[in-house]
């Protein structure tokens, strides 16, 4: 988890301790549905589950924010989108990118006013601030006209959503940039139509699914 930065770090380590504390009693709420997941079927997005969560972090692994950090390093980019910025964890790693890039902005969406809240608090204690916009609301209304061009987007939201967003920001996308999405195994139903999109080359992507954490989809844009 090292990024060459003892703010970063430390704040890092404090936020997946805490998720790591949160993991077993997400197993224990959502038990009924763990039989679908050990058959490999994922579990079902449903209109409770954004309500089950609004106190969890749900974060990517340290794992998972290490390729995070080098993609967006590799990509140069200086423009990133992130799709469920929850607590920061995710945006911390992202920022940190954008930092070492020379400079440029995380634009993170968050629906949650609590976890927005977080979020740029546990920015401020990295050090990362000035690297970062989060925008509350439902990203499907306040990313209408989102206007900066996208090197990097993180589609990391409710399942449910991702295809939408995407698509609502594809065009703004450039060629060569890098989409990522997280647990397409877990939320496998809910993802298959966004995995199938971002699957098919004639819609502007090249993807390839990665064995991380609940899932991984890597995707580059082919096409402006």
């Amino acid at each position: 988890m090292n990024l060459n930065d003892e703010r970063i770090n430390q704040t890092l380590e404090a936020l997946h301790s805490r998720a790591r504390k949160q993991e077993l009693r997400l197993v224990w709420e959502n038990l009924s549905q763990w039989p679908n997941v050990l058959m490999g079927r994922g579990v079902r997005w449903n209109d409770r589950s954004g309500e089950k969560l609004q106190n969890k972090f749900i974060c990517v692994d340290p794992q998972q924010g290490q390729l995070l950090y080098m993609l967006a390093r590799c990509a140069r980019a200086q423009t990133i989108l992130e799709f469920g910025t929850s607590f920061g964890v995710s945006t911390i790693y992202l920022a940190a990118a954008v930092r070492d890039n020379g400079g440029g902005k995380v634009y993170g969406t968050e629906f949650e006013p609590t976890k927005a809240k977080e979020a740029k608090k546990h920015l401020e204690q990295a050090g990362l601030s000035e690297f970062v916009e989060i925008i509350e609301g439902d990203a499907r209304q306040t990313l209408k006209n989102f206007e900066a061009p996208i090197d990097f987007a993180l589609i990391d939201g409710f399942p449910p959503y991702n295809l939408e967003i995407l698509r609502l920001v594809q065009n703004r996308i450039r060629e060569g940039g890098i989409v990522l999405s997280d647990d397409i195994g877990l939320f496998k139903e809910d993802l298959a139509s966004y995995v199938a999109y971002m699957s098919e080359p004639s819609n502007g992507f090249r993807s390839a699914k990665l064995e991380l954490n609940g899932g991984t989809l890597l995707s580059v844009k082919t096409a402006a």
